[in-house]
């Protein structure tokens, strides 16, 4: 990674010092776009296996849950790409960042370019989870930037940018160190008992549900399904949680 990045620095002398400078290219996509198609997904999956059910029985109930889950499939992985999704140019070099974007999500204009100078820069953040990650500048008088890649696209020059811009972060701060220095914001999955109290609160709505599935039984075969439904995401977020405390020991 670094001799990659040395490759592709572009030295300029100016007034006795080196600034390193270059472009990438960035996939960024609207977290609120994708969340509302994650929820009409799940609520599809629901209506079509109760529609299903009431119609043909146990065997529309199956059609109606495997047709769901496909419109699910289709608006994860597919979808997205074509309503959410919008192309950026970066431009970084040790003295600011500027953000053009290209090529807009659709039913989106083309934003202004957006010019920052680190001498306004107060902090960044990049927060990674395994459905976006956020890359967040935020200015001394509170403005703040931010675009989100999605982990089913995100084959782009990203981590490039993140690597070089960081490495800029640090000749700067360097330069200024008698002055107020850019700082990293850590991101909540760094905060071990923000992950600790997630791991409860999802363990007891397991054992809650497992409970009730025991004491009060279900009357036909669709509860299982809406059981399955609700408990999967659960059990993975928990795993996840796991992992992500793991790491942090």
């Amino acid at each position: 990674m670094e001799m990659k990045l040395m490759a592709q620095l572009i030295q300029i002398l100016d007034t006795g010092n080196v600034i390193m400078k270059n472009t990438f290219k960035i996939l960024s996509y609207s977290k609120t776009r994708i969340t509302l198609l994650m929820l009409f997904s799940f609520g599809s999956i629901l209506l079509l296996t109760v529609l299903g059910g009431k119609i043909s029985g146990e065997m529309g109930l199956s059609i109606g849950g495997c047709l769901g889950i496909f419109l699910s499939l289709v608006n994860t992985f597919i979808t997205p790409r074509y309503i959410a999704k919008s192309e950026l140019e970066i431009y970084c070099d040790t003295t600011s960042v500027e953000i053009t974007c290209i090529k807009p999500s659709f039913g989106s204009k083309i934003d202004k370019i957006i010019s920052i100078k680190y001498d306004d820069l107060k902090s960044y953040k990049f927060e990674a989870t395994n459905y976006f990650s956020t890359f967040k500048l935020v200015l001394k008088d509170g403005t703040t930037h931010k675009f989100h890649r999605w982990y089913n696209d995100n084959n782009d020059q990203f981590d490039d940018f993140y690597a070089f811009f960081k490495k800029n972060i640090k000749i700067n701060n360097h330069k200024n160190s008698s002055s107020e220095t850019i700082k990293r914001q850590k991101s909540i999955l760094e905060n071990r008992l923000f992950l600790i109290v997630v791991a409860i609160i999802l363990a007891l709505m397991i054992l809650t549900t497992i409970v009730l599935l025991f004491t009060r039984g279900i009357q036909n075969k669709s509860g299982f399904v809406f059981i399955f439904i609700f408990l999967s995401p659960v059990i993975w977020l928990v795993f996840q949680v796991i992992n992500r405390l793991n790491k942090q020991q």
